[in-house]
């Protein structure tokens, strides 16, 4: 062979080694791309309902106790009209017209439709209707994208709760990075401080309610997104950034902590006490530096009028998520979550034994010491989150119920309720847990000027929007009644206690169809 020949013939070899790996490469990224939107729930079809007429147009019911404004006592044998999607009188012995439908309060309890103030969409329309059929209706996605914008806008299905639409996080991203981590982390980069005025006016011209900070952020970064933001009105919520401290944050301005944890978070990078020096004594004394802080923190948040998401039921489940999954499996609603989030994908890790997103490293497990150590340094962290929210709750200051759902654990619209009542246990009481999901955030998003579409919610008040849940026990008496759901009515709906079931037995038969792991033994 000459070496025109071999020439020829080394090209002839490079040309299809370059189609290979470009049709490798297209074929690699086509697979990521179905991955990716498989993981947000695309291919999960919605149950169908049409079947399910809700009434609507006017009614009343009739002697049924009403929730005060306040939300701190009941108030007895009320009517109540219902008609446009609002409250239309409240009273005693009502007069209506003899065709208007009835609903027969017979001494149930009337609270305003709860509200989430965490929570994750994802794309599986499904989780919509758990959080309906567990009285949710109004949620706050923490990391929209455009679908969630669009369920925020729409109003063909009125049926599903209001959503308030946060951006996805800001990091820190080197620039050779931010192609990639934008594609497949779902998230916003900025690798210049100078960035931050074009992310802001871009999150605005969207349509977003908010700004979310994420916790990988430089100083000079997190100012300048928190200045901008304010510059155009735009409200600044999320994590507080590992390099800022939290003088530094109360400063600046930010409007919104996303978790109690973010605080506690905080307290553990000051205090600086390595895993490897943790241990009863240790952690201990850690616990009364939180103590010491969490009432130098507290005013302040206070008088800043920053405002709090809670999410500690979450926090309080990672120690049975890390050590005692299996049991802890049995104590969650799992046959409602879509099996794509429960048994992952080869990108992403679920809910599962064996390929569980919050798996404790088997270096941890390997000896008695190892686990004891690991179960000391979670239940200290759980600790610390719940001196902080006690401090709060000494202090005054309001914050709103969030479950962090579709997150490992949560369960939409179930996990509200596992939320409420780990509030009560840290010494609120019903009627001011019952508040962190209702008024409290219905007033704040009046203050901030998100009041949703159809009109403010999470109060029984003549002229706000009719979003209500009745109940057959009385939630001021013991917090778990929030779970006797009867019927709830959103924006002038109502869906009754048979129709709710028809919507879950629903959920449930469509996921056991998707199945391809048998989850058995935890129900």
């Amino acid at each position: 062979m000459n070496k025109t020949s071999v020439w020829h013939f080394t090209k002839q070899w490079i040309k299809r080694l370059l189609v290979l790996t470009l049709v490798g490469g297209l074929a690699a990224l086509l697979w990521f791309e179905i991955e990716m939107r498989q993981a947000k729930g695309q291919f999960t079809p919605e149950i169908d309902i049409t079947d399910l007429q809700a009434l609507t147009g006017e009614f009343i019911i009739k002697d049924i106790h009403i929730l005060n404004p306040q939300g701190n006592t009941m108030v007895a044998n009320q009517d109540i009209i219902i008609a446009d999607g609002l409250i239309q009188q409240i009273g005693t012995k009502l007069s209506y017209p003899a065709t208007m439908p009835v609903i027969e309060g017979q001494g149930q309890y009337l609270v305003p439709g709860l509200m989430d103030g965490h929570v994750h969409l994802n794309e599986t329309l499904n989780n919509l209707w758990l959080f309906v059929a567990n009285g949710v209706t109004h949620v706050r996605d923490m990391a929209g994208d455009d679908h969630q914008l669009m369920l925020r806008d729409q109003t063909a299905q009125p049926l599903w709760p209001d959503v308030f639409v946060s951006s996805m996080k800001v990091y820190d991203t080197p620039w050779w990075q931010v192609w990639f981590r934008q594609w497949a982390y779902s998230r916003i980069t900025i690798s210049h401080a100078e960035q931050a005025s074009d992310i802001v006016n871009d999150l605005v011209e969207q349509g977003f309610d908010a700004l979310k900070i994420s916790s990988g952020l430089t100083p000079e970064q997190y100012q300048n997104l928190v200045n901008a933001a304010h510059e155009v009105g735009l409200l600044v919520t999320g994590h507080i950034p590992g390099t800022v401290a939290l003088e530094d944050v109360l400063a600046a301005g930010q409007q919104e902590i996303a978790h109690v944890e973010e605080l506690t978070k905080v307290f553990a990078r000051e205090y600086d006490l390595p895993i490897s020096q943790l241990n009863p004594a240790t952690a201990a004394e850690y616990l009364v530096y939180v103590q010491q802080r969490s009432h130098e923190v507290a005013p302040a948040l206070k008088a800043q009028d920053i405002h709090i998401t809670s999410v500690i039921w979450l926090m309080e489940s990672l120690i049975q998520q890390k050590l005692q999954l299996e049991q802890f499996l049995t104590t969650v609603e799992l046959g409602y979550v879509n099996p794509v989030q429960v048994e992952g994908w080869q990108m992403k890790a679920g809910w599962l034994p064996g390929h569980h997103s919050y798996a404790t490293s088997p270096y941890w497990l390997q000896t008695p010491e190892n686990k004891q150590k690991i179960k000391l340094y979670w239940d200290t962290y759980v600790d610390a989150i719940h001196i902080m929210t006690r401090t709060l709750v000494e202090h005054g200051v309001e914050f709103t119920a969030g479950t962090d759902a579709v997150t490992t654990g949560a369960v939409p619209g179930f996990s509200l309720h596992d939320e409420l009542e780990s509030m009560v246990r840290l010494g609120m009481t019903p009627a001011k847990a019952l508040q962190s999901a209702t008024r409290i955030p219905g007033q704040w998003l009046d203050r901030i000027n998100k009041t949703p579409q159809g009109g403010s919610v999470g109060q029984i008040k003549t002229g706000y929007q009719a979003n209500l849940v009745i109940l057959k026990q009385n939630p001021l008496e013991n917090i778990n009644h929030t779970r006797s759901i009867q019927a709830v009515i959103n924006k002038g709906h109502l869906l009754n206690r048979s129709q709710l079931d028809t919507i879950l037995h629903r959920i449930k038969i469509l996921n056991n169809q998707q199945r391809t792991q048998d989850i058995t033994p935890y129900q």
